[in-house]
């Protein structure tokens, strides 16, 4: 068994656990990652197999749930509360899904910038929509 605890990698002593996972641990321990990116090359940003599809659960979430917000910013005056509110509403929810799914706090960035996407994006889309009726 893996302790995911603060995205560390580190065996847990346990009768259960299976030479595969013993394998993968060792490996991701022992494997040169010089071909990647500086800042991917610390391990906190690697991932095990199952932890991909809720980071990418995780991303479509944070770009889906901005697309309709950024869609009704878009007839927002800039800066009043229901601007305010639209912009922040999808936060808190994805703070609990990160904590829920394990992420540390190394993931903010991809998941604000995901954020950010959809509510351009959302915006992008009224904007279109307002000029096609005009």
């Amino acid at each position: 068994m893996i302790d995911y605890h603060h995205g560390a990698l580190t065996p847990m002593s346990e009768a259960g656990e299976t030479i595969s996972s013993i394998l993968l641990i060792s490996i991701i321990k022992l494997a040169p990652f010089n071909w990647l990116p500086p800042f991917l090359r610390k391990r906190k940003y690697l991932l095990l197999p199952d932890q991909i599809l809720l980071l990418a659960t995780l991303l479509f979430f944070s770009f889906g749930s901005n697309l309709p917000l950024g869609y009704f910013r878009e007839n927002s005056r800039k800066f009043s509360p229901r601007w305010f509110i639209l912009v922040h509403a999808s936060i808190p929810f994805i703070v609990v899904m990160r904590i829920t799914f394990g992420f540390n706090w190394y993931w903010i960035p991809f998941t604000l910038g995901c954020a950010v996407a959809g509510q351009l994006l959302g915006g992008r889309i009224r904007r279109r929509a307002q000029n096609e009726t005009q």
